[in-house]
């Protein structure tokens, strides 16, 4: 194992210096910011960039109804970022070390907190994963490393509400954090967030060959929060990743309503800068004269880092509520998700280089340094590129959007899939590319047993091993453009709580009016058996019913095959008496229907069906093939 030789950074407590802000408190202290993670690494560690105003501490409610700190609307306004339409289909890639145990709860209670739209495991839009790309086992928890992921979705969230988000643990924030990145390679991730970095050291040419995909994938990472002298940060430097370097961000009267200097805060307290001493200056930086750096220099571009004028964020492990934060760490995954707004990165291109062939849509950072040196670019803001803001903060997407049109790959999929050990299973993935290609299917996290077709993307065999399982799909054609999506699949031991589901049995299990179960074979979905109510021409009522145990675990369903054909009657499905779904409109044949009973977890219900048939043309429905599991 390859792993990078560390600098000790001593940090304990930062005082910052400077006004109080819209997001501080009314007082006239200067703002205690303090580290999330330690910064006193060992060699072979990296650290985290987040920092928190710990003057504001953690907050149970929001103040006012509204949480200090800039919020979604603030931060789509400075940027001008399309958040409400944009984003569909696109994942954002989080890798991070440690596990926060809570990331789900807390980042719903972001979300809705600032009516962005549900993000969960559920629907497929929020996956946990380890450095190996699987559910468990997790890596041990951290309260430290808590506030770093809070800080990276609720920040992804904010720009594009309408993306899905993979967070990816290391077990450690050593090099598991570069096997973490090279899984999501494996999964087909387009857009990576790393707010995290150490020091550079010699062997970082082989390390970019072994953990990261050259071309065709987005990287933002953080420069780091100590001003230029520091040091550079890596992955920062490298040549794959885009360099996210952090401003000042302020609300004020111009016409763009928000102004930005370099962040910086008193020494040792701001964005970081400077020129690699190992890697080589990529193309596109030729606009970097030799004499400012003559290798590759950082940052490119940069967002939102100051944490005395910081963003909101929800956090309880390591915290108990809303916070304040900022550095580097809040810029990069701000980055990550325009890029994703902005669209696919082009399969054979660097995305680091797009910032430089579109400068006219980035705002261009002037006033402000991060310390003293020699050449002045590498430290103090100047029109153009410079070190501590890199070309500037993004106008809307253009700056990063590929200037090569790439091929879009959607896939779509079932976001929640629930089988028994020993089932049958075939499922289909199904994949449209804007390039007309032939796309070849793959699939990680699948449960024992199953298997895909690379062709046809039929998911298909028997799971042999009961649990959860969140099961990347991805697509690629031949140009190397990608898409993926997220199944969560439980298998479980638990067979069918329906007593005779298919009616096969006669009336066993049920309770029923009578006649409505038949076993004629005339208009059953599958075998003999079926259920009819209604279609009879006389004014009656039919009912179904079966008192059934609802699996404690996973998003058990109500599942049924039905049939409708003739008037306006209708069928009312009721769960222990409460509505839940009416049936009338006609189907040519049987089709699948489903009732989702997570709120009934573990309890036993009774379900039924009643059909109410009046005068005029009758309706009949056809009842087959039920299952709770």
């Amino acid at each position: 194992m390859i792993s990078l030789r560390r600098l000790a950074v001593p940090l304990a407590l930062l005082l910052v210096t400077g006004s109080t802000t819209a997001a501080a408190a009314d007082t006239q202290e200067p703002p205690k910011i303090v580290a999330s993670c330690d910064q006193n690494v060992k060699p072979g560690e990296y650290t985290c960039f987040a920092q928190r105003r710990a003057d504001l501490g953690f907050r149970a409610k929001a103040l006012g109804g509204a949480p200090a700190g800039y919020g979604p609307s603030d931060l789509q306004s400075a940027y001008k970022v399309p958040s409400a339409t944009a984003g569909q289909g696109q994942r954002v890639y989080i890798v991070d070390a440690y596990d926060d145990p809570t990331a789900e709860a807390d980042l719903a209670v972001y979300r809705q907190q600032f009516g962005l739209p549900a993000c969960t495991t559920a629907n497929g839009c929020f996956q946990k994963l380890n450095q190996d790309g699987l559910p468990s086992p997790l890596p041990a928890p951290s309260r430290s490393w808590s506030g770093e992921i809070s800080l990276d979705l609720d920040m992804v969230s904010a720009i594009c509400p309408n993306c899905g988000i993979t967070l990816i643990e290391s077990d450690s924030p050593s090099d598991d954090l570069l096997k973490a990145v090279k899984t999501a390679n494996e999964l087909g991730a387009k857009f990576v967030s790393l707010s995290w970095g150490g020091p550079e050291s010699s062997d970082l040419a082989e390390l970019d060959k072994l953990y990261f995909n050259p071309r065709g994938v987005v990287y933002t990472a953080s420069t780091g929060d100590y001003d230029y002298d520091a040091g550079v940060s890596y992955p920062a430097s490298s040549s794959a990743t885009t360099a996210i370097g952090g401003t000042t961000l302020t609300k004020d009267d111009s016409s763009r309503g928000w102004s930005e200097t370099v962040w910086n805060n008193g020494p040792g307290q701001g964005t970081g800068s400077g020129c690699s001493s190992t890697i080589a200056k990529p193309s596109w930086q030729s606009v970097i004269p030799a004499t400012t750096c003559p290798k590759r220099a950082i940052a490119d571009v940069s967002a939102v880092a100051d944490p005395a004028n910081g963003v909101a964020v929800y956090q309880t492990t390591g915290g108990s509520g809303w916070a304040v934060y900022g550095g580097t760490s809040a810029a990069a995954p701000v980055i990550a998700a325009t890029y994703a707004l902005a669209g696919d990165p082009a399969p054979d291109s660097r995305p680091a280089g797009y910032p430089y062939g579109a400068t006219g849509n980035l705002n261009d950072v002037v006033e402000g340094n991060n310390g003293e040196c020699t050449p002045a670019p590498l430290c103090t803001a100047q029109p153009g590129w410079d070190g501590p803001t890199g070309l500037g903060t993004p106008i809307g997407t253009r700056a990063l959007t590929s200037p090569t049109k790439a091929n879009r790959i959607t896939l779509s999929a079932p976001t929640q899939q629930f089988t028994a050990a020993g089932e049958v299973v075939v499922l289909r993935a199904r994949a449209t590319d804007s390039g007309r290609g032939l796309v070849r299917f793959s699939a990680t996290g699948l449960p024992a047993g199953l298997r895909i077709d690379a062709l046809s993307g039929i998911i298909y065999g028997r799971p042999t091993t009961p649990g959860t399982y969140s099961v990347t799909v991805t697509g690629t054609d031949s140009t190397k453009a990608r898409g993926n999506t997220v199944i969560s699949w439980v298998v479980s031991t638990r067979k069918n709580a329906v007593v005779n589901g298919d009616f096969e049995s006669g009336t066993g299990g049920w309770a029923q009016t009578p006649d409505v179960i038949r076993a004629d074979g005339q208009y059953g979905h599958n075998g003999l058996g079926y259920a009819w109510l209604g279609g009879t021409g006389t004014t009656h009522t039919d009912s179904l019913s079966q008192r059934v145990s609802v699996p404690s675990f996973g998003h058990p369903a109500l599942r049924f095959a039905l049939r409708v054909s003739g008037g306006d009657d209708v069928l009312q499905l009721t769960v222990d008496g409460h509505a839940v779904k009416t049936f009338r409109r006609s189907t040519s044949s049987y089709v699948t229907q489903s009732v989702d009973l997570t709120p009934y977890r573990g309890k036993a219900v009774t379900l039924a069906w009643t059909s109410t048939e009046n005068e005029g043309a009758p309706t009949t429905f056809l009842l087959d093939d039920v299952s709770v599991n």
